[in-house]
């Protein structure tokens, strides 16, 4: 059997699965298996097939047929021109996102250092591309499962990029992003060539935050979330944050920009989501009842740690532009617009802090 002999087989079998686009996915499994470039496989397409790829090719041509995403069986993908490792327990890096990375990139100030923040990281895929994409820039990635931080620190690890990892709860609000507890044999989780974004990283020496809140700082809880959280749930007049938070008096060093693509779907849809889809972690898409669970809290609890003039960047699903434009506006944000991706559907709202004092 020759190689081109090979894709065609595979590329049959999996269109009589009703996976799509057939051709386009034989390509890259045939190329996996056979260690070939894709570009290669046309030029090489009448060698024989060797035996060991061809078996390889069947079973992976097997797991695709069952439903498993293609980028969890190849391990990686790639993203804004870089590639992440990915597969079980996170969620796959999509086009639809480049659409905030670009747009979070042309508002990065120019002639400074600056900070990004990302919430809800996952893979690593919007801080890392970010810091690969400006010199200057140095990210906080911020992510609760346990099987997406790992992939988070992998990702970081490859990149070389500026960018902490931080395990915590979005709910948690910025007290994530100061705990002193670390992991009793802790990996350095950011630490770029010395060619790589020169500017020495403010807070490298936090390596890890906990989930779970230390004693002390819920001692502190109940004053602060009286003045903060509930003050802030009050302004948005929509339902309050699904948990409380433990917020610090003064909030982490500020960010130029907070980034997000949060889970969004709402709870009751997601047993109609395509089988591929259903193969990724439920904790990264499960928006709550209307899936704005996760807005009202970036809106309720993290926009203290933007600087003046900083943005909030949040990709959203289809439907919830209007809404979450609201939230944005009801929470103080100016300027607060909708930007659509290549079809026309709204996919990234932004707003901005008043760079003047309120």
């Amino acid at each position: 059997m020759t190689i081109k002999e090979a894709i065609g087989r595979t590329r049959d079998r999996l269109a009589r699965a009703g996976v799509e686009p057939a051709a386009f996915e034989a390509r890259q499994l045939a190329s996996f298996c056979f260690d070939l470039p894709v570009s290669q496989l046309p030029l090489r397409g009448g060698e024989d097939a060797p035996g060991e790829g061809v078996r390889k090719l069947e079973e992976l041509t097997a797991r695709r047929r069952l439903g498993e995403p293609l980028q969890y069986i190849l391990g990686e993908w790639e993203f804004y021109g870089l590639p992440f490792y990915v597969g079980e327990g996170v969620l796959i890096p999509r086009p639809d996102t480049e659409l905030l990375v670009e747009a979070a990139l042309a508002r990065l100030p120019a002639g400074r250092p600056c900070r990004v923040l990302d919430l809800c990281a996952g893979s690593g895929c919007i801080a890392v591309a970010m810091t690969r994409n400006h010199s200057g820039c140095q990210a906080v990635a911020l992510e609760k499962s346990p099987a997406a931080f790992s992939y988070l620190q992998r990702n970081i690890r490859r990149s070389g990029a500026a960018v902490r990892a931080v395990a915590g709860d979005l709910f948690d609000g910025p007290a994530v992003l100061r705990q002193p507890v670390r992991p009793s044999n802790p990996t350095v989780l950011m630490n770029p060539p010395a060619h790589h974004n020169a500017t020495a990283f403010d807070d490298s020496t936090a390596l890890y935050a906990p989930a779970v809140l230390e004693e002390s700082t819920a001692l502190a809880e109940s004053a602060v979330l009286e003045e903060s959280v509930l003050e802030k749930s009050t302004v948005l007049k929509e339902p309050a944050v699904p948990r409380e938070s433990s917020i610090p008096k003064e909030p982490p060093a500020p960010f130029d920009l907070i980034l997000s693509n949060p889970p969004y779907i709402p709870a009751a849809d997601l047993s109609a989501l395509d089988r591929e889809v259903g193969w990724e972690p439920s904790v990264a898409l499960d928006g709550g009842a209307d899936g704005l669970d996760f807005y009202r809290a970036i809106c309720g609890l993290w926009l203290d740690c933007l600087r003046p003039g900083g943005s909030l960047l949040a990709e959203v699903g289809v439907g919830q532009s209007v809404q979450v434009q609201a939230l944005f506006r009801r929470a103080g944000l100016e300027n607060v617009t909708a930007l659509p991706d290549l079809s026309g559907i709204d996919r990234v709202i932004v707003g901005t802090l008043s760079p003047l004092p309120y």
